[in-house]
């Protein structure tokens, strides 16, 4: 009697990514799946404005690019980091959370990581592909400049101060991950089995995990929204929602541990939500200007 043995190899998590990386995509492929993503973007940012009907409304305040804008920009990345010097009881109480919820996020991330991975099915696959695209830059950065475009042309006051915090945002928040993710050389779980992997500093490109940059990009426009549309919940229920889903699919996509993502999302949340107040701080010091049928009216908000 003859006996057939069949052997299994069983692939780890950074070998299967490996070996799934030898199917080379079609580049018309690629290029129809780019082109779809990028309208689901513009779709989704668009239902978004369009969910509150004070869109339209005028404000007092231009919004528009200019030398004033760019100076206050570099003002409030400085007040963003240094506004830990400021903190009282109740902030370093917040940071204290933050940072254990982290550290127990670190002991957990390789069963949470192996879960998610034995745990995949097509139609998962299917919604993470459209919401990964909603945290990459090359596609948000993009549609975040045609909202300014279309504030400027409609002249819309309100979506120009949008897209510009969202831009501002974008690049405070761009410029400080970043710097962690030289700063750590954290070992993706698509390039290692253990989440305690972390190279240190280095000007490499390689082995930049933590924190994840797509989660933070999604926070950062998700978090806008949230407080621009603060009279209307369901305008951050969605936002959040959909930035939550983008973080997920890191995971899923093995590209992140759980605590990268988690690092990556509150980090944007926070420095954008300090952002667009320093706007509103701002906005409530200033000069307008209104042309009256026989002369101007000026008013000073202080």
């Amino acid at each position: 009697m003859k006996k057939e043995i069949i052997s299994k190899q069983i692939y780890s998590r950074s070998q299967a990514s490996a070996w799934g990386r030898k199917n080379y995509l079609n580049p018309y492929f690629a290029f129809y799946h780019s082109r779809r993503n990028f309208i689901v973007v513009i779709i989704i940012l668009s239902i978004l404005l369009l969910l509150s009907p004070c869109l339209l409304q005028a404000q007092d305040h231009d919004y528009y690019i200019n030398k004033e804008l760019i100076i206050d920009g570099f003002h409030n990345a400085c007040d963003v980091y240094t506004s830990p010097v400021r903190w009282n009881t109740k902030d370093w109480l917040k940071a204290g959370i933050f940072t254990g919820a982290t550290i127990l996020l670190f002991a957990c991330d390789e069963n949470v990581q192996d879960f998610v991975q034995d745990h995949k099915s097509h139609v998962l696959t299917s919604i993470t592909d459209v919401t990964n695209i909603l945290g990459d830059g090359y596609f948000v950065l993009p549609t975040e400049a045609l909202l300014y475009c279309y504030g400027v042309l409609a002249k819309d006051e309100k979506a120009r101060r949008i897209s510009l915090e969202m831009l501002e945002s974008f690049a405070i928040v761009g410029v400080t991950v970043n710097g962690i993710k030289f700063f750590t050389h954290r070992h993706r779980p698509s390039a290692s089995d253990s989440p305690h992997e972390w190279d240190g500093p280095s000007f490499s490109t390689d082995n930049i995990a933590f924190p994840s940059g797509h989660t933070c990009v999604a926070f950062s426009w998700a978090t806008v929204f949230a407080e621009e549309f603060s009279e209307k919940p369901i305008v951050g229920i969605v936002s959040y929602t959909l930035a939550a889903c983008t973080a997920f699919s890191r995971v899923y996509k093995n590209k992140h541990w759980m605590s990268d993502v988690f690092v990556g999302g509150l980090l944007s949340h926070f420095i954008t939500k300090k952002i667009v107040a320093l706007r509103a701080e701002r906005d409530q010091k200033s000069i307008t200007i209104n042309p009256l049928p026989r002369g101007f009216l000026i008013s000073f908000t202080f």
